[in-house]
């Protein structure tokens, strides 16, 4: 299920955002927040302004796009685990409809990373 960030997020959040603060450069921080800063983000969120940004594999798709190609990537209704990334891709597709803007993050080259939507079941393009 997905929802809107509540108050109550503001521990979880912070302890996820925190390890991409310390592990990657992909935020803006240098230094980790605490979740009064994190509930402080929550409250002064704009709801005017949606944005979901998502990693690929296996959170678009299951396996890693880069090693596997667009045939050896797990999305359709064929396999269980195929169908859960089918069913992810159809819940952020509507998310999209409803105006929220969507963007990826990926450590493979812009060629690769774009192999697992040409694939037949992604419904994300």
């Amino acid at each position: 299920m997905i929802r809107p960030v509540q108050l109550k997020d503001a521990s979880a959040l912070s302890d996820l955002y925190n390890y991409y603060v310390i592990n990657t450069t992909i935020t803006f921080e240098e230094t980790p927040i605490n979740k009064e800063e994190m509930g402080n983000r929550i409250q002064n969120h704009s709801p005017e302004h949606h944005w979901m940004v998502v990693d690929l594999d296996n959170t678009l798709w299951g396996g890693v796009i880069g090693d596997d190609g667009k045939d050896g990537i797990e999305l359709g209704h064929d396999t269980a685990r195929g169908r859960i990334f089918s069913d992810i891709q159809a819940h952020i597709l509507q998310l999209k409809k409803r105006g929220v803007f969507l963007a990826i993050s990926s450590k493979n080259d812009e060629a690769t990373a774009k192999e697992g939507f040409q694939h037949p079941c992604s419904t994300l393009k």
